[in-house]
């Protein structure tokens, strides 16, 4: 009897845990689904959240702008897009940028020509030494048909260029005194990961050698390399004045750069929200422009208080060992017709 019991009282037990744990007699998956579809139902939208990666810090214009454009897609969406920004390359370096961007891992970033070069070759054209006049040249031709055909054939790689941004001219950051040619044969020279600068360099007769910007501080207190070249906003910015002493005035390159997303990430969106991103990028390019020019100049006065020595040199000297280079890469991509029109855009 004591057994009969003792069975009796564990099943009793058992039945009550089980109506216990069944939630209203709904399963757990069941459960989940009503939740989901009453969020849903009761007039409440899902914010869509978009991520775009920069390789600069903060304070610099590219990541500003990325924020700009986060600050009026969340104006113009009332809220229902959020654009995450990610500085310093937290998510990734610039080519790591573009790959996630083809393959829809990545939703956005701003990107430079030298970079986009390696996906879509005819974007190196942009990087050609010597070859833009002023502020006023760049932005004609980018706003022109050149800059259209290059947006064109970076979608087929699968990138949307939304709109353009600048960087300035760049110089030339050394440890030791350039006055020509002659004073930089041979120095390693770190340069990005783009065709045309590691040619430029060479042409001009110095080591150039590809390390990612995020490793560029620690290659030259490591003396891997004797110098770099960038405007003069990236080398504040990243505090280069601490592990280099001279600023030589070569204006050798121009930074064009791209506001880009994912067509993957495009495609997904609506009618309604491509527009919205599409007019911000919009007044987020215009505003990025603004401010890289603005900036240009002072950071160079800036990198003078920090005690950086500027070296004026005679471009001249510069300009025509580089020359060939035009030719060369035009027909090497099928593009001197672009060039053509970039040098007479610039009269």
């Amino acid at each position: 009897m004591t057994k009969k019991f003792w069975a009796g009282l564990l099943m009793a037990s058992l039945i009550f845990l089980v109506a216990g744990c069944g939630t209203g007699g709904k399963t757990p998956e069941k459960q989940t689904t009503e939740n989901k579809t009453q969020q849903s139902t009761s007039g409440a939208t899902e914010k869509k959240v978009l991520r775009l990666g920069t390789h600069l810090p903060d304070e610099h214009s590219v990541t500003k702008t990325g924020h700009k454009l986060a600050e009026l897609v969340a104006q113009k969406s009332n809220g229902k897009i959020e654009i995450k920004v990610f500085p310093n390359g937290t998510i990734g370096d610039q080519r790591a940028l573009v790959e996630g961007m083809q393959l829809g891992t990545i939703d956005m970033s701003i990107n430079d020509a030298g970079l986009l070069s390696n996906f879509d070759p005819k974007w190196g054209i942009c990087d050609l030494p010597y070859l833009w006049k002023s502020y006023d040249h760049v932005r004609k031709v980018e706003d022109g048909e050149v800059g259209k055909t290059l947006q064109e054939g970076l979608l087929s790689k699968g990138i949307r260029s939304l709109g353009w941004m600048d960087s300035g001219f760049r110089n030339l950051f050394v440890n030791k005194e350039i006055r020509n040619l002659q004073d930089l044969k041979g120095m390693k020279i770190r340069v990005p990961e783009a065709p045309v600068y590691v040619k430029t360099f060479q042409l001009l007769g110095a080591n150039p050698t590809v390390i990612p910007w995020g490793e560029v501080y620690t290659s030259l207190q490591t003396k891997v390399v004797e110098g770099f070249e960038q405007p003069n906003e990236a080398t504040f910015t990243n505090k280069m004045y601490e592990v280099t002493k001279y600023m030589v005035k070569t204006g050798h390159l121009y930074t064009v750069l791209s506001i880009n997303i994912s067509e993957k990430t495009w495609q997904k969106l609506s009618p309604e929200e491509q527009k919205i991103i599409a007019d911000a990028a919009k007044e987020a390019s215009a505003y990025g422009r603004k401010l890289a020019e603005e900036l240009d100049s002072q950071y160079g006065q800036k990198l003078v208080e920090k005690g950086m020595k500027v070296i004026e040199v005679n471009k001249d000297e510069f300009q025509k060992a580089v020359q060939p280079l035009w030719k060369e890469y035009g027909d090497k991509v099928g593009a001197n017709d672009l060039i053509q029109k970039i040098v007479a855009a610039g009269k």
